[in-house]
């Protein structure tokens, strides 16, 4: 809820889970902009619902997107997306089977699912991949495993977040793969 400041008026009513995905896409897609390879444009994204879809369009803007790739948990759900996707892109959109498949070969990765257990393994990973993980934001789940998130730098908008709250980074540190020093805070003005 927006409230006038003056005299606490009711001013909109809006829905936090739209505000959240492009909100969460927007930061993906600046973080792609940023890190990611400049020629990268072979995109695959894990899961199929609300941040998948903004998480595509957000991927549009900040590539030029060669092929995009989707997989989930649910394969009518994956066709589903495609096909509800196929007309915001001039691009077609391959629904794999496997998620070790979506993301062979990709430079671009989105992670979008809500699986408490890694749907990402490091040993599916293209050298100089750019993975945009946004799935988890509990300490108890995670969408990557330990050898993914050693793979590379960990790039966070809050330290605080991460190590209190990503699941991702807290099992990793538990298994021995990463320790509190590769958490960086993204340096925006860099954009």
């Amino acid at each position: 809820m927006l409230f006038e400041a003056k005299h606490g008026r009711l001013l909109a009513l809006m829905d936090a889970t739209e505000i959240t995905a492009i909100r969460t896409a927007a930061v993906s897609g600046v973080a792609t902009q940023t890190l990611a390879n400049p020629d990268a444009g072979d995109l695959a994204i894990l899961g199929s619902g609300t941040q998948a879809h903004t998480h595509l369009q957000a991927m549009a803007q900040a590539r030029t997107l060669r092929r995009v790739r989707v997989w989930s948990r649910s394969p009518a759900n994956a066709r589903a997306f495609a096909e509800r996707e196929a007309n915001t892109l001039p691009i077609a959109i391959e629904v794999c089977d496997t998620a070790r498949e979506a993301v062979t070969g990709a430079d671009l990765i989105c992670t979008t699912t809500s699986s408490p257990e890694p749907v990402l393994l490091g040993d599916w990973l293209a050298p100089g991949v750019h993975i945009n993980a946004v799935g988890s934001s509990v300490a108890h789940a995670r969408e990557l495993d330990a050898a993914a998130m050693a793979r590379g730098r960990l790039y966070v908008d809050r330290r605080e977040s991460t190590r209190n709250e990503s699941g991702d980074f807290l099992m990793a540190k538990r298994e021995g793969a990463l320790t509190d020093a590769p958490v960086s805070r993204a340096s925006w003005a860099r954009c």
